[in-house]
Protein backbone atom coordinates (compact mmCIF):
# COMPACT_ATOMS: atom_id res chain seq x y z
CA UNK A 1 0.00 0.00 0.00
CA UNK A 2 1.40 3.09 -0.84
CA UNK A 3 -0.27 7.11 0.21
CA UNK A 4 -0.68 8.79 -3.51
CA UNK A 5 -1.55 12.29 -2.42
CA UNK A 6 0.42 15.21 -0.73
CA UNK A 7 1.18 15.40 2.74
CA UNK A 8 3.50 18.05 3.39
CA UNK A 9 3.35 21.69 1.90
CA UNK A 10 6.56 22.58 0.49
CA UNK A 11 6.51 26.23 -1.19
CA UNK A 12 9.03 28.14 -0.09
CA UNK A 13 11.17 25.71 1.53
CA UNK A 14 15.10 25.26 0.41
CA UNK A 15 14.86 21.52 1.61
CA UNK A 16 12.11 19.29 3.32
CA UNK A 17 13.11 15.66 2.95
CA UNK A 18 9.60 14.38 4.03
CA UNK A 19 8.52 11.46 5.95
CA UNK A 20 5.95 9.69 7.85
CA UNK A 21 6.90 8.10 11.24
CA UNK A 22 5.02 6.11 13.84
CA UNK A 23 5.29 7.55 17.77
CA UNK A 24 3.18 5.61 20.47
CA UNK A 25 0.00 5.35 17.99
CA UNK A 26 0.05 8.32 16.35
CA UNK A 27 1.44 9.67 12.98
CA UNK A 28 3.65 12.45 12.62
CA UNK A 29 4.85 13.85 9.51
CA UNK A 30 9.22 14.36 9.64
CA UNK A 31 10.82 16.72 7.74
CA UNK A 32 13.92 19.34 7.46
CA UNK A 33 12.57 23.13 7.99
CA UNK A 34 15.49 25.57 6.46
CA UNK A 35 13.15 28.30 6.99
CA UNK A 36 13.11 28.82 10.52
CA UNK A 37 14.74 32.37 11.37
CA UNK A 38 18.77 32.72 12.99
CA UNK A 39 19.27 28.94 11.35
CA UNK A 40 21.52 30.38 8.41
CA UNK A 41 22.80 27.38 6.77
CA UNK A 42 21.70 24.68 9.64
CA UNK A 43 18.99 22.71 9.12
CA UNK A 44 16.21 22.08 11.78
CA UNK A 45 14.24 18.95 12.17
CA UNK A 46 10.18 19.25 12.70
CA UNK A 47 7.91 16.52 13.63
CA UNK A 48 4.26 17.70 12.67
CA UNK A 49 0.86 15.12 13.57
CA UNK A 50 -0.84 13.95 10.87
CA UNK A 51 -4.75 14.18 10.98
CA UNK A 52 -7.02 12.16 8.04
CA UNK A 53 -9.92 13.82 6.53
CA UNK A 54 -13.41 12.61 6.15
CA UNK A 55 -12.81 10.22 3.11
CA UNK A 56 -9.76 9.13 4.56
CA UNK A 57 -7.12 11.78 3.02
CA UNK A 58 -4.49 13.14 4.91
CA UNK A 59 -4.68 16.80 5.91
CA UNK A 60 -1.86 18.81 4.58
CA UNK A 61 0.96 19.73 6.91
CA UNK A 62 1.63 23.09 6.58
CA UNK A 63 5.49 23.28 7.26
CA UNK A 64 6.55 25.05 10.74
CA UNK A 65 7.57 28.54 10.98
CA UNK A 66 7.90 31.73 13.13
CA UNK A 67 9.89 29.88 15.76
CA UNK A 68 13.33 31.50 17.65
CA UNK A 69 15.98 28.31 16.86
CA UNK A 70 17.80 27.11 19.39
CA UNK A 71 20.99 26.63 17.38
CA UNK A 72 21.29 23.63 20.01
CA UNK A 73 22.38 20.69 17.96
CA UNK A 74 21.35 17.09 18.46
CA UNK A 75 23.14 13.88 17.35
CA UNK A 76 20.45 11.46 15.91
CA UNK A 77 21.72 7.36 15.21
CA UNK A 78 19.83 5.41 13.41
CA UNK A 79 20.08 1.91 13.69
CA UNK A 80 19.42 -0.77 11.52
CA UNK A 81 17.44 -3.94 12.63
CA UNK A 82 18.01 -7.32 11.73
CA UNK A 83 15.22 -9.66 12.54
CA UNK A 84 17.29 -12.66 13.66
CA UNK A 85 17.17 -14.68 16.83
CA UNK A 86 21.31 -15.81 17.58
CA UNK A 87 21.87 -17.84 19.93
CA UNK A 88 24.40 -20.84 19.76
CA UNK A 89 28.32 -20.16 19.85
CA UNK A 90 30.26 -19.81 16.92
CA UNK A 91 33.75 -21.13 16.46
CA UNK A 92 36.67 -18.72 15.60
CA UNK A 93 37.83 -18.71 12.11
CA UNK A 94 41.44 -19.95 11.15
CA UNK A 95 43.69 -17.40 10.35
CA UNK A 96 45.91 -15.07 11.97
CA UNK A 97 44.72 -11.39 10.15
CA UNK A 98 40.78 -12.12 10.68
CA UNK A 99 38.13 -10.32 12.05
CA UNK A 100 34.84 -11.70 13.17
CA UNK A 101 31.68 -11.40 15.20
CA UNK A 102 28.76 -13.82 16.79
CA UNK A 103 26.30 -11.25 15.52
CA UNK A 104 24.89 -9.48 12.78
CA UNK A 105 26.41 -5.47 12.34
CA UNK A 106 23.98 -2.86 14.02
CA UNK A 107 25.62 0.07 12.55
CA UNK A 108 27.30 1.11 9.43
CA UNK A 109 30.92 1.01 11.26
CA UNK A 110 30.70 -2.35 12.58
CA UNK A 111 30.01 -3.66 9.21
CA UNK A 112 32.95 -5.62 7.07
CA UNK A 113 34.51 -3.05 4.14
CA UNK A 114 35.02 -4.75 0.71
CA UNK A 115 36.78 -3.24 -2.31
CA UNK A 116 38.87 -3.47 -5.25
CA UNK A 117 39.95 0.48 -5.52
CA UNK A 118 36.74 1.95 -7.58
CA UNK A 119 34.02 -0.49 -6.28
CA UNK A 120 33.11 -0.56 -2.27
CA UNK A 121 30.94 -2.58 -0.42
CA UNK A 122 29.92 -2.50 3.38
CA UNK A 123 28.49 -6.15 4.38
CA UNK A 124 26.64 -6.47 7.82
CA UNK A 125 26.05 -9.67 7.82
CA UNK A 126 22.27 -10.33 8.57
CA UNK A 127 20.23 -13.48 8.14
CA UNK A 128 16.56 -12.53 7.61
CA UNK A 129 17.46 -9.28 6.52
CA UNK A 130 20.87 -8.48 4.87
CA UNK A 131 22.37 -5.20 3.99
CA UNK A 132 25.18 -4.70 1.37
CA UNK A 133 25.98 -0.77 1.07
CA UNK A 134 27.63 -0.19 -2.26
CA UNK A 135 30.22 2.42 -3.44
CA UNK A 136 31.69 3.49 -6.79
CA UNK A 137 34.14 5.74 -6.81
CA UNK A 138 32.72 8.85 -9.06
CA UNK A 139 29.22 9.26 -7.21
CA UNK A 140 29.71 13.00 -6.92
CA UNK A 141 27.37 15.46 -5.77
CA UNK A 142 28.94 17.90 -8.41
CA UNK A 143 29.63 18.60 -12.40
CA UNK A 144 32.57 19.41 -14.10
CA UNK A 145 33.47 23.24 -14.02
CA UNK A 146 36.58 25.20 -14.21
CA UNK A 147 36.90 26.48 -10.13
CA UNK A 148 40.11 28.79 -11.04
CA UNK A 149 39.48 32.32 -9.96
CA UNK A 150 40.12 34.92 -12.70
CA UNK A 151 41.12 37.79 -10.59
CA UNK A 152 44.11 35.30 -8.80
CA UNK A 153 46.93 36.22 -11.66
CA UNK A 154 45.75 39.64 -11.38
CA UNK A 155 46.08 39.98 -7.44
CA UNK A 156 48.69 37.75 -7.57
CA UNK A 157 51.68 41.13 -7.19
CA UNK A 158 50.03 42.94 -4.42
CA UNK A 159 49.53 39.90 -1.99
CA UNK A 160 52.59 39.24 -2.31
CA UNK A 161 53.41 43.21 -1.86
CA UNK A 162 51.64 43.10 1.64
CA UNK A 163 53.01 40.14 2.66
CA UNK A 164 56.40 41.76 2.32
CA UNK A 165 54.87 44.82 4.24
CA UNK A 166 54.26 42.06 7.27
CA UNK A 167 50.60 43.52 6.58
CA UNK A 168 48.94 39.53 6.56
CA UNK A 169 45.66 40.38 7.82
CA UNK A 170 45.23 42.31 4.45
CA UNK A 171 46.99 39.82 2.86
CA UNK A 172 44.95 36.74 3.64
CA UNK A 173 41.96 38.91 3.43
CA UNK A 174 42.37 39.51 -0.52
CA UNK A 175 44.11 36.13 -0.93
CA UNK A 176 40.57 34.76 0.20
CA UNK A 177 38.31 37.61 -2.14
CA UNK A 178 40.15 36.63 -5.81
CA UNK A 179 42.33 33.77 -5.45
CA UNK A 180 40.00 31.02 -4.00
CA UNK A 181 38.74 28.60 -6.22
CA UNK A 182 34.95 29.21 -7.54
CA UNK A 183 33.06 27.88 -5.62
CA UNK A 184 35.56 27.93 -2.01
CA UNK A 185 33.83 24.67 -1.14
CA UNK A 186 33.65 20.80 -3.09
CA UNK A 187 30.37 18.69 -3.16
CA UNK A 188 30.57 16.06 -1.42
CA UNK A 189 30.90 12.28 -2.20
CA UNK A 190 27.50 9.98 -2.19
CA UNK A 191 26.16 6.15 -1.71
CA UNK A 192 25.44 4.23 -4.70
CA UNK A 193 22.57 2.08 -3.30
CA UNK A 194 22.25 -0.90 -1.22
CA UNK A 195 21.57 -4.15 -1.96
CA UNK A 196 19.05 -5.92 0.61
CA UNK A 197 17.72 -9.82 0.76
CA UNK A 198 15.38 -11.46 2.87
CA UNK A 199 15.24 -14.87 3.98
CA UNK A 200 12.85 -16.95 5.98
CA UNK A 201 15.62 -17.88 8.44
CA UNK A 202 14.80 -16.04 11.72
CA UNK A 203 16.76 -17.79 13.95
CA UNK A 204 20.54 -18.73 13.49
CA UNK A 205 23.04 -21.01 15.24
CA UNK A 206 26.29 -20.90 15.37
CA UNK A 207 26.54 -17.95 13.73
CA UNK A 208 29.82 -16.25 12.16
CA UNK A 209 30.53 -13.18 10.08
CA UNK A 210 34.02 -12.48 9.58
CA UNK A 211 36.38 -10.50 6.78
CA UNK A 212 40.17 -12.32 6.10
CA UNK A 213 42.54 -9.43 5.56
CA UNK A 214 44.98 -12.05 4.07
CA UNK A 215 42.24 -12.98 1.27
CA UNK A 216 40.15 -9.86 1.50
CA UNK A 217 37.15 -12.43 1.76
CA UNK A 218 34.26 -11.97 3.80
CA UNK A 219 32.14 -14.95 5.29
CA UNK A 220 28.60 -15.54 6.86
CA UNK A 221 27.85 -18.90 8.45
CA UNK A 222 24.70 -20.11 10.61
CA UNK A 223 22.66 -23.16 10.87
CA UNK A 224 18.87 -22.51 10.84
CA UNK A 225 16.45 -25.53 11.01
CA UNK A 226 18.97 -27.98 10.74
CA UNK A 227 20.31 -26.38 7.61
CA UNK A 228 23.93 -24.69 7.93
CA UNK A 229 24.44 -21.68 5.25
CA UNK A 230 27.36 -19.66 4.13
CA UNK A 231 27.79 -16.90 2.25
CA UNK A 232 31.06 -15.53 1.14
CA UNK A 233 31.85 -12.15 -0.52
CA UNK A 234 34.77 -10.80 -2.67
CA UNK A 235 35.43 -7.91 -4.80
CA UNK A 236 37.20 -8.81 -8.12
CA UNK A 237 39.09 -5.78 -9.80
CA UNK A 238 39.78 -7.80 -12.75
CA UNK A 239 36.57 -7.65 -13.56
CA UNK A 240 34.87 -4.77 -11.67
CA UNK A 241 32.39 -7.09 -9.74
CA UNK A 242 31.70 -7.75 -5.98
CA UNK A 243 30.59 -11.32 -5.98
CA UNK A 244 28.29 -13.07 -2.97
CA UNK A 245 28.19 -16.42 -3.16
CA UNK A 246 25.47 -18.33 -1.30
CA UNK A 247 25.52 -22.29 -0.62
CA UNK A 248 23.68 -24.68 2.00
CA UNK A 249 24.81 -28.04 3.18
CA UNK A 250 21.53 -29.73 1.95
CA UNK A 251 19.88 -29.38 -1.74
CA UNK A 252 16.66 -26.66 -2.42
CA UNK A 253 17.28 -24.75 0.93
CA UNK A 254 18.17 -21.25 -0.61
CA UNK A 255 15.08 -19.00 -1.06
CA UNK A 256 15.46 -15.33 -0.99
CA UNK A 257 14.49 -11.88 -2.80
CA UNK A 258 16.69 -9.26 -3.88
CA UNK A 259 16.06 -5.93 -4.27
CA UNK A 260 18.28 -2.68 -4.62
CA UNK A 261 17.84 0.37 -3.29
CA UNK A 262 18.68 4.56 -2.68
CA UNK A 263 17.23 6.90 -0.35
CA UNK A 264 16.45 9.95 -3.30
CA UNK A 265 16.66 10.13 -7.14
CA UNK A 266 17.15 6.30 -8.19
CA UNK A 267 14.85 3.79 -9.45
CA UNK A 268 14.91 -0.15 -9.43
CA UNK A 269 13.50 -1.89 -12.22
CA UNK A 270 14.17 -5.23 -14.18
CA UNK A 271 16.35 -5.39 -17.21
CA UNK A 272 14.27 -6.47 -20.19
CA UNK A 273 17.20 -8.90 -22.04
CA UNK A 274 18.14 -10.14 -18.80
CA UNK A 275 15.10 -10.78 -16.50
CA UNK A 276 17.33 -12.16 -13.60
CA UNK A 277 19.07 -8.63 -13.36
CA UNK A 278 17.99 -5.54 -11.27
CA UNK A 279 19.32 -2.09 -12.63
CA UNK A 280 19.43 0.68 -10.14
CA UNK A 281 19.52 4.11 -11.91
CA UNK A 282 19.52 7.98 -11.46
CA UNK A 283 20.87 11.21 -11.65
CA UNK A 284 22.57 13.23 -8.96
CA UNK A 285 19.92 16.18 -8.28
CA UNK A 286 23.10 18.82 -8.59
CA UNK A 287 22.02 21.97 -11.30
CA UNK A 288 24.15 25.02 -11.83
CA UNK A 289 23.68 29.14 -11.14
CA UNK A 290 21.18 29.16 -13.91
CA UNK A 291 18.87 25.68 -12.53
CA UNK A 292 20.18 23.44 -15.42
CA UNK A 293 20.52 19.83 -14.50
CA UNK A 294 24.20 19.04 -13.86
CA UNK A 295 24.53 15.85 -11.72
CA UNK A 296 26.50 12.87 -12.47
CA UNK A 297 24.41 10.07 -13.64
CA UNK A 298 25.07 6.66 -12.24
CA UNK A 299 24.25 2.65 -12.48
CA UNK A 300 23.81 -0.06 -9.81
CA UNK A 301 23.53 -3.54 -11.51
CA UNK A 302 23.16 -7.05 -9.53
CA UNK A 303 23.20 -10.22 -11.39
CA UNK A 304 21.75 -13.84 -9.84
CA UNK A 305 22.62 -16.94 -10.80
CA UNK A 306 20.72 -19.70 -9.38
CA UNK A 307 21.84 -23.53 -9.68
CA UNK A 308 19.49 -25.65 -9.45
CA UNK A 309 16.30 -23.29 -8.52
CA UNK A 310 14.17 -20.45 -9.94
CA UNK A 311 14.99 -16.89 -10.13
CA UNK A 312 11.63 -14.91 -11.19
CA UNK A 313 10.37 -11.32 -10.90
CA UNK A 314 8.13 -9.61 -8.16
CA UNK A 315 5.49 -7.25 -8.90
CA UNK A 316 4.34 -4.95 -6.34
CA UNK A 317 0.93 -4.00 -5.64
CA UNK A 318 1.39 -0.56 -8.29
CA UNK A 319 2.73 -3.25 -11.20
CA UNK A 320 6.63 -1.80 -10.21
CA UNK A 321 8.97 -4.96 -11.15
CA UNK A 322 11.33 -4.23 -8.62
CA UNK A 323 12.37 -7.66 -6.82
CA UNK A 324 13.84 -10.80 -7.35
CA UNK A 325 12.42 -14.21 -5.86
CA UNK A 326 15.14 -17.12 -6.37
CA UNK A 327 13.84 -20.51 -5.07
CA UNK A 328 14.55 -23.77 -4.29
CA UNK A 329 18.38 -23.16 -5.39
CA UNK A 330 21.58 -25.38 -4.21
CA UNK A 331 24.03 -22.03 -4.75
CA UNK A 332 22.96 -18.78 -5.35
CA UNK A 333 25.61 -16.12 -7.21
CA UNK A 334 25.25 -12.58 -7.14
CA UNK A 335 27.19 -10.66 -9.56
CA UNK A 336 27.01 -6.82 -8.65
CA UNK A 337 28.90 -3.51 -10.55
CA UNK A 338 28.69 -0.32 -11.28
CA UNK A 339 29.34 3.12 -12.91
CA UNK A 340 28.47 6.85 -13.65
CA UNK A 341 29.11 9.01 -16.64
CA UNK A 342 31.92 11.11 -14.64
CA UNK A 343 34.07 12.30 -16.98
CA UNK A 344 36.56 9.29 -18.32
CA UNK A 345 33.92 6.92 -17.13
CA UNK A 346 31.02 6.86 -19.65
CA UNK A 347 31.79 3.79 -21.92
CA UNK A 348 31.69 1.85 -18.80
CA UNK A 349 28.51 3.28 -17.91
CA UNK A 350 27.08 2.15 -21.35
CA UNK A 351 28.17 -1.44 -21.04
CA UNK A 352 26.63 -1.92 -17.15
CA UNK A 353 23.19 -3.00 -18.50
CA UNK A 354 25.18 -6.40 -19.89
CA UNK A 355 27.94 -6.93 -17.83
CA UNK A 356 30.75 -6.05 -21.04
CA UNK A 357 31.25 -2.60 -19.94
Amino acid sequence: WKYQGVFLETTGSGTNHGSVVEYKGEWYAFYHNCDLSGMGNLRSICFDKLYYNADGTIQKVQQTTGLEASKRKIEITANWIDRTQFSGKGVKPEGKNVLWYRESAKVWEEALPLGNGKLGAMVFGGVADERIQLNENTVWDGYPLNPNNPEGRKTLPEVQRLLFENKNNEAVKLAEQTMMGIPKGVRSYQSLGELWFDTPQLKADNYVRSLDLSTAVATTTYTSDGVTYAREYFASAVDNVIIVRITADKKHKINTSLTLRRAQQAECKIISSDPASLLLSGRIATKDKDGNPQGISFAAQVKAVAENGTVSVIHDSFGHTNLLSVKDADVLTLYITGATNYPGMENLAKGISTFSG
